[in-house]
């Protein structure tokens, strides 16, 4: 049997975090399908969305595929329960879903939350339905400042309407962790899609080979559409508001390349294939404070 120890970060640093992750998918992507896994999480007591979040999406993956996964949970493990480690909250399966989500209102995270993302009729009032009430909850919980509302519905939006436009899945992943003695609070969203170069392949765009060129190429809003008038996967837009705009951070990993922004730093890195995601996610660091200078309308394409 295969054990993969998850090991509590030390710091709140997102490039600590992206070391963790990647020491779980070296592990997790070389695996055979005759081999059992167990998922060592006795020591970790609490753990990031950049950790947790991809974690549940990759348990789920391999019981799918029929590789048996068990799990080592701490001897505290109110925290994993409380945020859905590992199947998420599936609206889908809750009839009395939005009471259900109320139960947040109060704590300092939105929980692994699955969002429809098909095309599907049901699936499209589904969604919008959910980040609505997502929405309410995280600004009552977070007690943010009005002026955030625009852009925060910016930044989810785009999110989940990339997953829905690109990624060809049938859910989204979403969750939120506010941090009590922190001046801001992280927002993941990820899917186990085709990846950003995947969606660039599929529309022909036969110049653009590996997943750090299609990486440069989302960050300043190339679409995949031929036509002019589509507005890409409008990462350009985030990213300016987030880290110019609000003084965030953001980071965006598709394939076996990762680009991160910082008001300090700007890079894409390009990863081994062990340490690849199979699918795009992408975290927001967002400040609680909004700047007195900030506008929403500064960056948005007219």
């Amino acid at each position: 049997m295969k054990m993969l120890k998850i090991k509590q970060v030390k710091n709140n640093k997102i490039g600590e975090q992206i070391n963790k992750l990647f020491n779980i998918l070296s592990s997790i992507n070389n695996i055979d399908k005759s081999e059992k896994l167990l998922i060592d999480l006795s020591e970790a007591t609490f753990l990031y969305p950049l950790q947790i979040l991809p974690l549940s999406i990759i348990i789920n993956k391999l019981i799918d595929n029929n590789i048996s996964v068990y799990i080592r949970y701490p001897k505290n493990q109110t925290y994993l329960n409380t945020i859905g480690f590992y199947k998420g909250f599936d609206i889908k399966y809750h009839q009395d879903w939005k009471n259900e989500l109320e139960y947040f209102r109060k704590k300092d995270f939105i929980p692994i939350i699955k969002i429809p993302a098909s095309q599907k009729p049901n699936d499209q009032y589904l969604r919008e339905q959910l980040l609505t009430v997502t929405d309410n909850i995280l600004f009552s919980q977070l007690n943010l400042d009005t002026k955030f509302k625009s852009p925060l519905n910016y930044l989810i939006s785009e999110a989940i309407d990339n997953i829905c436009d690109h990624a060809q899945v049938e859910n989204a992943w979403l969750m939120l962790q506010n941090y009590q003695n922190k001046d801001f609070f992280d927002l993941c969203i990820i899917d186990n899609g085709i990846s950003i170069l995947g969606s660039y392949k599929i529309n022909n765009f036969k110049e653009i080979k590996t997943d750090e060129t299609a990486l440069q190429q989302a960050i300043i809003g190339k679409s995949t559409k031929k036509q002019a008038i589509s507005r890409g996967f409008g990462i350009s837009t985030s990213r300016e508001m987030l880290v110019k705009g609000l003084h965030g951070e953001y980071f965006l990993f598709s394939g076996a390349a990762f680009y991160i922004q910082t008001k300090d730093h700007e890079q894409i890195i390009k990863v081994p294939q062990i340490n690849k995601w199979n699918g795009t996610m992408v975290t927001f660091r967002i400040p609680k404070t909004v700047p007195e200078n900030f506008s929403f309308y500064n960056y948005l394409d007219f």
